[in-house]
């Protein structure tokens, strides 16, 4: 992920998220090389956003203090965390209940 372009305000909103709380789930794709790689998400969140609460059906996670590709040291998929801290990037053109969620700080949450 290209945390440089997440970055640029011309393409991109950008809201701090405290205290949300969500299951993780992982998928596998791959590249047009056939490389594998995982990807971390979760679904069906509702964020309060300026007053207004939205529903967004997926979110891309990354995780700022762990390996990325190894998070499952830390993850277990259907795992239940609280995101104490992190940043929620929305697409300004491609308008869709999809985002980007750089998780800075969670912790474990008992079921």
């Amino acid at each position: 992920m290209n945390f440089a372009k997440l970055l640029d305000n011309n393409l991109y909103n950008n809201y701090s998220i405290n205290d949300l709380i969500c299951i993780v789930n992982v998928r596998f794709n791959k590249d047009k090389n056939l490389k594998i790689s995982k990807e971390w998400y979760t679904v069906g969140l509702k964020i309060l956003i300026h007053s207004e609460i939205k529903f967004f059906s997926e979110l891309i996670l990354f995780f700022e203090h762990i390996d990325n590709d190894n998070p499952e040291f830390f993850l277990q998929p259907g795992q239940k965390i609280k995101i104490i801290t992190g940043k929620l990037f929305l697409n300004k053109i491609i308008l869709k209940e999809k985002g980007t969620l750089l998780i800075e700080k969670f912790i474990h949450v008992s079921e």
